[in-house]
């Protein structure tokens, strides 16, 4: 580790850590708190903005407060500190929203500010840093405008810190979708488009147990197990809202879906459904075909390898040779298999609710 990085990630985290506790002492702080996994998080907001952003994702993995949990993260905007000047905040947060490219690898990592015990990445355009000091413990989520945090965060908010910090307890993220049925799961994997949220709502509308349509946490550690991270749902537009019309009274954002995705949370009016983790039992890719029924069909470790690898090491910073590790170890220990994706969504989800039931 370059001594001069730690240095610099350690002023960085100073100065966000000192607009939060300005903000803190303005504005008060409101604590939630989560199962992540195995471990036990602490979300800290200063002021109220933020907090009806983040938290709706995440509550159906919410728990009752412990002393010492592993790990603390504090969530603030700049935009709500009103009472004092912060010049260098502000400064920083202006230099990098208007000079990102020259800070930023091609997967938003701060240039010089990642190694195994500390990270630091900035997404342009909201404009907020993720920073994770991993031996301490502590996090920081720090954004100029909480008016300027975009729709698809709200729906898997904080990834990056997330993944980083999983990552750091033997966890690996995954680009991929979960439904269950009795207490086995599998996963569903593949690039954007390629049928894999459309698999997880149509298990949803027929009963399924669910984890989650986009991201999901593997433990590989003993018997593969997948966690629930989000319990967020999107539609596509208006052939999904179609196929799926009982899910429109449910929507977070039924008014601006000119310019978004259709989005709902299932936390509250489908807690029956949502379960916190599964013996992961396969990984299924679906394809979608020219054809009334769906099949599935052994697809082999090369191709879950390509399915889940590439989507998931290339959307979240930090990811890299040891997540290709994992995944490629990952689709050895669980079987392969090809989802051939029929017209009959109601197929769709019986095919896999009997090869579930029938998974040993």
């Amino acid at each position: 580790m370059a001594a001069s990085s730690k240095n610099e990630f350690d002023a960085l985290f100073a100065l966000a850590l000192a607009g939060f506790e300005a903000l803190r002492e303005e504005r008060g702080v409101v604590e939630h708190h989560y199962a992540i996994g195995r471990d036990q998080l602490k979300l800290c907001f200063a002021g109220d903005a933020l907090q009806p952003l983040i938290t709706p994702a995440l509550e159906h993995l919410a728990v009752a407060p412990v002393d010492q949990p592993e790990l603390t993260i504090m969530a603030w905007d700049l935009k709500s500190l009103t009472s004092r000047p912060m010049v260098a905040l502000e400064g920083l947060m202006r230099t990098f929203s208007w000079h990102w490219y020259y800070y930023l690898n091609s997967r938003g990592e701060l240039k010089g500010l990642l190694e195994d015990d500390f990270m630091a990445a900035f997404h342009p355009g909201p404009n907020i840093f993720s920073l994770l000091d991993v031996k301490n413990r502590r996090a920081i989520y720090w954004a100029n405008d909480a008016a300027e945090v975009p729709w698809h965060e709200t729906g898997s908010p904080m990834r990056s810190i997330l993944s980083w910090w999983t990552a750091s307890q033997g966890y690996q993220f995954a680009h991929g979708g979960a439904v269950g049925v009795d207490g086995k799961s599998v996963l569903i994997v593949g690039k954007g488009g390629s049928g894999k949220s459309t698999t997880c709502l149509a298990c949803l509308n027929a009963g399924l147990q669910y984890l989650g349509d986009d991201y999901t946490l593997i433990d590989t550690r003993e018997e593969p197990r997948v966690f629930s991270l989000y319990n967020t749902a999107k539609l596509k537009g208006p052939a999904d809202l179609a196929r799926f019309p009982q899910l429109t009274p449910h929507l977070v954002n039924a008014e601006r879906l000119d310019s978004e995705k259709a989005m709902l949370f299932l936390h509250g009016d489908f807690d029956g459904q949502i379960i916190a983790q599964s013996p992961l039992k396969a990984i299924l890719i679906p394809v979608v075909m020219d054809q009334e029924h769906t099949k599935i069909l052994p697809a082999g470790p090369a191709a879950g390898l390509a399915a889940l690898a590439p989507s998931t090491i290339f959307q979240l910073p930090g990811s890299g040779r040891q997540s290709l590790r994992n995944i490629a170890e990952l689709v050895q220990r669980v079987p392969c298999y090809s989802l051939r994706l029929g017209r009959d969504l109601a197929g769709v989800a019986e095919t896999i609710r009997r090869f579930i039931a029938n998974s040993s």
